[in-house]
């Protein structure tokens, strides 16, 4: 920890030092930057793509196939495990009634979405508590949200059938 701060002091000393430069001599300080990054081309067009066309530049290693294949399989893994409570049924000598299947199901499904928010959490350096929780308290309130919806399109459809 005490690394970690000394080296975020000297960042913000040699940063304080960067703006002190810049103030009086601001066209000096702009050609040294131009100068230095004339040598980096590649450094400098990203730089451009970024801050003047608002595009990250692409990494040539990203293959979209890939990510399609990625996020595909994380679906059918990840979605599937509500589906459980469900599958439990059909073990020979396990009867759970709809009720208590259908909250076995939401629970596996906030425990899942917490997991992978706690994963995510791991590895973008945020505390996994945290991560986790915002990511079951979002998925719950979307959850929530399409029961809503479904309750009203079957509500809706109820009435118009025993209306005409």
């Amino acid at each position: 920890m005490l690394s970690s701060q000394a080296g975020a002091d000297l960042a913000n000393h040699e940063r304080s030092r960067e703006v002190w430069e810049f103030e009086p001599y601001t066209q000096g300080e702009i050609n040294d930057m131009i100068e230095t990054l004339a040598k980096y081309k590649e450094a400098f067009i990203d730089i451009m793509m970024v801050e003047e066309l608002n595009f990250m530049p692409v990494d040539a290693e990203d293959s979209p196939l890939t990510g399609g294949l990625i996020t595909f399989l994380s679906f059918m893994l990840f979605g599937s495990i509500p589906l459980l409570s469900y599958l439990v049924n059909f073990v020979p000598g396990i009867d759970m009634s709809p009720t208590t299947t259908l909250y076995l199901s939401c629970f596996l499904t906030v425990v899942t979405l917490f997991l992978l928010g706690a994963v995510k959490g791991r590895f973008v350096g945020q505390k996994m508590w945290r991560a986790g929780g915002s990511m079951a308290i979002n998925g719950t309130i979307a959850a929530a949200f399409v029961v809503v919806v479904v309750v009203a399109a079957v509500s809706v459809a109820v009435l118009r059938k025993e209306g005409g």
